[in-house]
């Protein structure tokens, strides 16, 4: 099989990682080639640091500022919220340095070349699947990026502009003006440095939206490309006689020595990227459950909905939303290439010679195990993992009530 060769040609080929490359673009994360023009690759070269800086930056601050908060014993009531953020930073930075230290970027590459190959291979089927799940994963990223950004934009605006009234009745009565609640950074002086509070927020919170949906995106991305492949080979591996008829002169053993390499790559494919992720899955599966159950404490401690309130179950479904859309497309990992078993008993097997039988009966060895995106050294990451989430986000809810942690914040 003729080895292609990587071209800018290939790199125009983003219909399923075109969505994620536009955010990886703004986020200075993507490696490869994306315009002709020589003034924005210039620029594009010495502003790809700045976007992770600010959300350095922004962690570093983070931290300062919970660290602060336990140290002075000062607005305590907003702790488990403020955690959450944390958490949820933490998150996103293990995913960041998991994904520069294993080099999972460089499967874009993979990604590119195989959706190329694709639409050279003449299949209107298998081109027609491709396009649909494309966007279908397009939408669904665009969804999320969307309710990330009026999650994170609805409350700093509603905020800002709560605390711009506030504080013109504390200076009509000649009372001290009191910082806004947004995301909170350690800042010096809050109360003397409003207006740069509110800039300074504004300003990183762009950068966060892309960081959160960046971060998210690859991993998931990737999966959603390993489970697509899957199909797409068990629907090959049904029609394998009118492929074999079509591209390969009717010789079903050359068309199953390629189907051979190509299985073997795409378990090469999952099996690599699992171990480049595995540990992100980790923490997926770790702070998510902390994260959403802390934040879900902060809830059940106030009196009434108010700002914080509804930001906190804004934030709650967004979470959800992330958790149960990471377990779905690793669990179809799991599905298709289980499914890879029923395509070859499809496939009218027993009309093949010897040769093409055995062959067959290797597909059919690979096929008994199915592969699987693993949390850490723990199970396979599944639908029914994400549903064990939320059990333990609900016992862990049940047990800060009990002993009293979610209420410790108020006193």
């Amino acid at each position: 099989m003729e080895k292609r060769v990587f071209s800018k040609d290939t790199e125009k080929n983003t219909r399923l990682i075109g969505f994620l490359k536009t955010l990886m673009i703004c986020t200075g994360t993507w490696s490869y080639h994306w315009t002709d023009n020589f003034m924005l690759e210039k620029i594009y070269k010495y502003f790809s640091f700045f976007p992770l800086a600010v959300f350095a930056a922004f962690y570093f601050l983070l931290m300062m500022e919970l660290l602060r908060v336990l140290i002075e014993q000062d607005k305590l009531d907003s702790f488990l919220l403020n955690l959450g953020v944390f958490l949820d930073a933490s998150k996103i930075t293990i995913r960041f340095v998991f994904y520069f230290k294993n080099n999972v970027l460089r499967k874009f590459k993979d990604i590119m070349m195989d959706e190329q190959d694709i639409f050279e291979s003449q299949e209107p089927e298998v081109i027609q699947y491709y396009l649909k799940r494309a966007k279908s994963w397009r939408s669904t990223l665009i969804f999320l990026y969307i309710n990330t950004c009026l999650c994170s934009y609805g409350y700093m605006l509603v905020e800002i502009s709560d605390n711009i009234l506030v504080n013109k009745k504390h200076k009509i009565n000649n009372e001290s003006v009191e910082p806004p609640f947004l995301y909170q950074i350690y800042f010096p002086n809050p109360d003397q440095n409003i207006i740069y509070i509110y800039w300074v927020n504004c300003f990183m919170v762009t950068f966060i939206i892309l960081a959160v949906n960046v971060s998210f995106a690859i991993s998931t991305t990737c999966m959603v490309y390993g489970a697509t492949q899957l199909e797409i080979f068990q629907f090959r591996l049904k029609h394998i006689h009118e492929v074999a008829n079509k591209s390969y002169d009717g010789n079903i053993a050359l068309t199953l020595k390629i189907y051979i390499q190509k299985h073997q790559k795409l378990i090469s494919f999952i099996t690599d990227l699992n171990d480049c992720i595995r540990s992100v899955t980790l923490g997926e599966f770790l702070i998510s459950s902390i994260n959403c159950a802390s934040v879900v404490a902060d809830i059940t401690k106030v009196n009434d909905i108010g700002l914080s309130a509804t930001y906190a179950g804004a934030y709650v479904l967004l979470l959800v939303a992330q958790i149960f859309t990471y377990a779905s497309v690793a669990s179809e990992i799991k599905i298709q290439s289980a499914a890879i078993a029923d395509a070859i008993y499809e496939c009218e097997w027993y009309n093949f010679d010897k040769s093409s039988q055995k062959m067959i009966n290797i597909l059919q060895a690979r096929a008994q195990k199915p592969l699987e995106m693993t949390i850490g050294p723990f199970g396979a990451m599944t639908n029914e993992t994400a549903v064990m989430m939320m059990k333990a986000c609900y016992s862990y809810v049940a047990f800060m009530k009990d002993s009293g942690v979610a209420n410790t914040s108020t006193e």
